[in-house]
C-alpha cells in the first residue's frame, strides 16, 4: 500500500469523531440524491400511466377504428413521455444543485479542518521530499475512503427512504384521487442508483479538492510553524471596552478568540445560516399553504352537499324558479335535510351606468387608485356589469325580512370583497367595504350589447353579514349584486346540510335527472364537498410531509457540520484552555467564555440567516399568492423556534465537547505537540 494511503487511513483513525460526523454527511447526502432520483422516476410514470389511461379511455369513445386508436395512443404515449421526462429531470436537477451545495460546505469544511491539522505534518514531508501532488493525495484518500464506505449505504438509506416516502404518498392520494386512482411506484433502477453515486462522489472529490490544493501550497516552513491557519496580524485584535464591562473578560478572550480564528467559525455560520433559511422557509410555504385553504374556503358554505344546474356553452337555457323551487322542496324530503337554494344569471350580462354621486368615499378612492382608466367614462360616470341573483322562497322571505322591506323587493347586495387588493407594507389586503350610499332608487340597466334597456327598482339593501355565505358567495366578486324574487337563472345552486351525506348525494343526483333531465348545452352535477375538503387538507399535508421531510434532511446535513467543527474547535484547543487555566482562570470561567463563543457565533448566525429566511418565505409566497391574493405574514413562530433552536444547539455541543477535557492534566496538556 502506497505510504500517503497509510498516512490517510491513519488520519481518520486518529480523528475518528469528526471521520464519522464526515461520514454521516456523505451517507445523508448519497441518501437525499438516490431518493430525489426515485421519487422523480416514479412521479413521471404515474403521471405518463394518469396520462395514458385516461387518453386510452377518450381514443375508444370517440373512434371506432382499431388501427387509428393504437395509432393515437402510441403518438400520445410518445409525446407525454418526452414531456414528463423534462418535467422532472429538471425538479431532479434543482433539487440536486441544492443537496450537492449543502454537502459540498460540509464536506469540504471537514476536509480544510484535517487539512488544517495535518499542517504541520505535511512541511515535514515537504522537507523530506514529498511533492505538492503528492500532499494533494493524502487529503484526496481520505475522500476516497470516506466515499467508498459511506455511499454505499447512503444509496441504501436513500431505498429505504424512497420506500418509506412512496407508501406515505400512495396513503394520501388514495384519498385524494377521484376516479381512476394512479399511485407512485418504488423503482429501484441501476442508472438512478449509478447517478446518485456518481453525483456523490464527485460533491465529496471537489469538496476535498479545493482544501488539499490550498495545503499543498503552503510552503513547508510556514506549515511546520503552523503559520497559515491562525494569522497573527502586527496590529493587536481589539475589543470594544462596553464589550468588557457587560460580558466581562471571559466575553473579551470569546471575541478574540472569533475574530482569530474566523475560519473555523466560518463554517459553522454558514451551516446554522443555510439550516435557518431553511427552516423559515419551509415554514413560510406551510404558512402560505394553509392561508391560501383558508382564501379559497372563507367565503364557501358550510354545507356538504352541493348540487348544480349550469348552461356553459350552446343555446342560452335557463332554470325559472318554478322549476328550481319544486326541486329544493324535493331535496328537503330526504330525511333530516336542510337545503338553501340560490339561482344567478350570469350569462345575460347585464349593465348599470352609476354616477358619482351615489358612491361612497371609500368607493370613489378604491376606483381612482385601480380602475379609472377601466370603467370611468367622460363625464364621470362608472359603468358596471350586474348580477340578478335569486334564492328559494324560505330564504328569499326571511332575507326581506331582514333588509327591512316587503317580500316581492328587489334588494341591493351593499358590500364588496374584492381580490383586487390595496397595498399594504410588504403585502396586500382584501378591499372590504360598502360601495354606495344607498336610499331608495333606481338603476338603469342595460344588455351587453347596449341595446335593450329597462329599469329596476332597489326597495332595500344588505350587507355582508346580513346574508349566508352560500348568497353571499355567488355575487361576491361583482361591483353590483342584487337580490331579486324571480329570476330564469342561468346557474343554479342546492346547498344541503343532511345527515347521510352518501344517501343524499344519491337522492340528488336522481332528483336532477328527473326534473331537468340530460339537455345539450346543461350541465348537471352533484358534489360531496365533505369529500372535496378532505382531499383539499390531504393535498396540503402530502406537499408539506415532503417539503419538510427534504428540509430535515438537509437541515441533518448541516447540523454534521455543526457538531464536527465546535467539537474539533474544542479539542484543537485544550492546549489554549490549560495555558488559561495556568494563569488562574477556573473551570467556571473556562465554561463561561465557551459560552460566549457560541451565544456570538449564533447571534451572527441568526443575523445572517433571519433576514434571508423571511425574505425566501416571501418570495414563496409571492408566487403561489399570484393567483389567490391574501397579505404576506411574517412566520414568527418559526422565527422564534429558530433563536431558541440555534442558541440551544451551539450551546450544548460546545458544553459536551468542552466537559470531555475536564480530566486532563494542565501540564501535560501543555507539553503535548497537539493538545490532546
Amino acid at each position: 500500500m502506497k505510504l500517503i494511503a497509510k498516512l490517510a487511513i491513519n488520519q481518520l483513525k486518529i480523528n475518528r469523531r469528526r471521520t464519522a460526523w464526515t461520514l454521516i454527511g456523505i451517507i445523508l447526502s448519497a441518501a437525499m440524491l438516490t431518493a430525489v432520483y426515485g421519487f422523480a422516476l416514479g412521479g413521471r410514470d404515474m403521471m405518463l400511466s394518469l396520462s395514458f389511461e385516461t387518453y386510452e379511455i377518450i381514443s375508444y369513445e370517440e373512434y371506432e377504428d382499431y388501427i387509428r386508436i393504437t395509432t393515437g395512443i402510441i403518438e400520445h404515449h410518445i409525446h407525454q413521455s418526452e414531456r414528463f421526462t423534462r418535467i422532472f429531470i429538471n425538479i431532479a436537477a434543482i433539487l440536486s444543485l441544492v443537496i450537492v451545495s449543502v454537502s459540498a460546505v460540509v464536506v469540504s469544511n471537514a476536509f480544510r479542518i484535517s487539512a488544517a491539522e495535518r499542517l504541520k505534518q505535511f512541511g515535514i514531508l515537504k522537507s523530506v521530499g514529498a511533492t505538492k501532488n503528492q500532499i494533494r493525495q493524502t487529503v484526496l484518500y481520505e475522500s476516497i475512503l470516506l466515499s467508498i464506505i459511506g455511499i454505499p449505504i447512503g444509496l441504501a438509506i436513500g431505498l429505504l427512504v424512497q420506500l418509506i416516502g412512496v407508501h406515505i404518498a400512495n396513503h394520501f392520494l388514495m384519498t385524494i384521487a377521484v376516479g381512476y386512482v394512479a399511485t407512485l411506484r418504488f423503482i429501484v433502477s441501476w442508472e438512478i442508483l449509478l447517478a446518485a453515486a456518481l453525483v456523490s462522489f464527485v460533491t465529496v472529490i471537489i469538496s476535498a479538492w479545493l482544501p488539499a490544493t490550498k495545503a499543498a501550497r503552503v510552503p513547508s516552513i510556514d506549515a511546520i510553524r503552523g503559520a497559515d491557519e491562525v494569522k497573527i496580524k502586527a496590529k493587536g485584535i481589539r475589543t470594544s471596552k462596553l464589550l468588557q464591562k457587560i460580558f466581562g473578560l471571559e466575553g473579551v478572550l470569546a471575541s478574540k478568540s472569533l475574530k482569530r480564528s474566523r475560519r473555523n467559525f466560518r463554517a459553522t455560520v454558514i451551516a446554522l445560516s443555510v439550516s435557518i433559511i431553511l427552516f423559515i422557509s419551509a415554514a413560510g410555504f406551510s404558512n402560505t399553504i394553509h392561508q391560501t385553504a383558508h382564501v379559497v374556503l372563507q367565503n364557501v358554505t358550510d354545507a356538504t352537499v352541493a348540487a348544480a344546474f349550469g348552461n356553459y356553452f350552446g343555446d342560452y337555457i335557463s332554470l325559472n324558479n318554478r322549476t328550481a323551487d319544486q326541486i329544493t322542496q324535493i331535496l328537503r324530503e330526504f330525511e333530516d335535510t336542510r337545503v338553501i337554494g340560490v339561482g344567478a344569471d350570469f350569462l345575460s350580462s347585464h349593465r348599470a351606468i352609476v354616477p358619482r354621486e351615489i358612491m361612497t368615499s371609500t368607493m370613489l378612492g378604491y376606483m381612482d387608485n385601480q380602475w379609472r382608466d377601466w370603467f370611468e367614462d367622460k363625464d364621470g360616470y362608472y359603468t358596471f356589469s350586474v348580477v340578478l341573483i335569486t334564492t328559494d322562497p324560505k330564504t328569499y322571505a326571511e332575507l326581506a325580512r331582514r333588509a327591512g322591506v316587503s317580500e316581492g323587493s328587489n334588494i341591493l347586495i351593499n358590500h364588496i370583497t374584492t381580490m383586487y387588493l390595496e397595498q399594504v407594507n410588504l403585502g396586500r389586503r382584501w378591499a372590504d367595504f360598502v360601495p354606495y350610499v344607498f336610499h331608495p332608487q333606481t338603476l338603469k340597466l342595460t344588455d351587453f350589447e347596449g341595446q335593450k334597456t329597462f329599469t329596476l327598482d332597489l326597495h332595500g339593501e344588505l350587507g355582508r353579514n346580513d346574508l349566508p355565505s352560500e348568497v353571499w358567495d355567488i355575487g361576491a366578486a361583482t361591483f353590483i349584486s342584487i337580490l331579486v324574487p324571480e329570476l330564469d337563472a342561468s346557474s343554479y345552486y342546492w346547498f344541503a346540510f343532511p345527515a347521510d351525506v352518501n344517501g343524499f348525494v344519491v337522492h340528488a343526483n336522481t332528483t336532477l335527472y328527473e326534473q331537468i333531465g340530460n339537455k345539450p348545452g346543461i350541465h348537471l352535477q352533484v358534489l360531496n364537498l365533505q369529500e372535496e375538503r378532505s382531499i383539499l387538507a390531504n393535498t396540503a399535508r402530502l406537499y408539506m410531509v415532503f417539503i419538510y421531510g427534504f428540509v430535515g434532511l438537509l437541515i441533518l446535513i448541516g447540523l454534521t457540520n455543526i457538531i464536527s467543527t465546535i467539537s474539533t474547535n474544542v479539542y484543537a484547543r485544550s492546549r489554549e484552555f490549560a495555558v488559561l487555566k495556568s494563569v488562574g482562570m477556573d473551570q467556571k470561567g473556562l465554561r463561561r467564555m465557551l459560552n460566549f463563543e457560541s451565544i456570538f457565533c449564533s447571534a451572527k448566525a441568526l443575523v445572517i440567516g433571519l433576514p434571508l429566511g423571511i425574505l425566501s418565505s416571501f418570495f414563496i409566497h409571492s408566487m403561489i399568492a399570484e393567483t389567490v391574493k391574501f397579505a404576506y405574514e411574517v412566520p414568527w413562530f418559526a422565527v422564534i423556534q429558530c433563536i431558541f433552536g440555534v442558541f440551544i444547539i451551539t450551546w450544548s455541543v460546545t458544553r459536551y465537547s468542552a466537559r470531555k477535557l475536564q480530566g486532563q492534566n494542565v501540564i501535560d496538556t501543555i507539553r503535548s505537540e497537539s493538545g490532546r
